[in-house]
């Protein structure tokens, strides 16, 4: 299964699993690095076996015996799951598992943790206290930001923001620029400002 291919895509059951997986950010449930090789049979070694009342939408179900002959992505849990798969004409289709009726069924739950980098912590700022005078604005190269525009502008450009707090000057570490007076290293406005 090459993942980087372009729509319209085609492929069997385990594939279109593992697809789910990739678009949702998960790691690969074959464990191989999504390099294409997958089957039902990974799937079950690498799954972690649940019971029927233990299922959640995003978990698996096997169906059959050994490595298995049909897999189906879980969409609504409950007594009898509803699920969604690859494997016909016309797929994908939603079938419970009922309708189905192939026996035995292993439900299997995987990692969902992401694969991509978790979002930066925004920090709530503190409370600014009063106002550098102009010898420290001086004295630590900053200068005012008088709206908005120009703070979003220093953002794009992964300029800090500072803000006066306590006597001394104190970075911002993202969020929006509101409720506090901002302040920029002087250099930016020299450079393309």
């Amino acid at each position: 299964m090459n993942l980087s291919a372009n729509l319209p895509w085609t492929g069997d059951c385990s594939s279109f699993v593992t697809l789910c997986y990739w678009l949702a950010g998960a790691p690969d449930p074959n464990e191989m690095g999504y390099d294409g090789y997958g089957y039902t049979g990974t799937l079950l070694q690498h799954g972690q076996m649940i019971s029927l009342d233990k299922v959640l939408p995003g978990d698996v179900v096997v169906y059959g015996p050994g490595t298995g002959w049909h897999t189906a992505l879980i969409v609504e849990a409950g007594p009898d799951p509803l699920t969604v798969s690859m494997g016909e004409q016309g797929d994908p289709n939603y079938c419970r598992v009922s309708q189905d009726g192939r026996l035995p069924q292993t439900y299997l739950r995987f990692a969902t943790n992401s694969r991509f980098p978790a979002p930066p912590v925004v920090r709530t700022l503190p409370k600014a206290s009063g106002a550098p005078t102009p010898a420290q604005m001086a004295l630590h190269h900053k200068t005012l930001i008088r709206n908005g525009i120009v703070a979003r502008r220093v953002l794009r450009r992964h300029w800090r923001l500072w803000y006066w707090s306590k006597d001394h000057f104190v970075a911002q570490v993202g969020g929006e620029p509101r409720g506090v007076v901002l302040y920029v290293d002087s250099s930016f406005f020299k450079k393309k400002g």
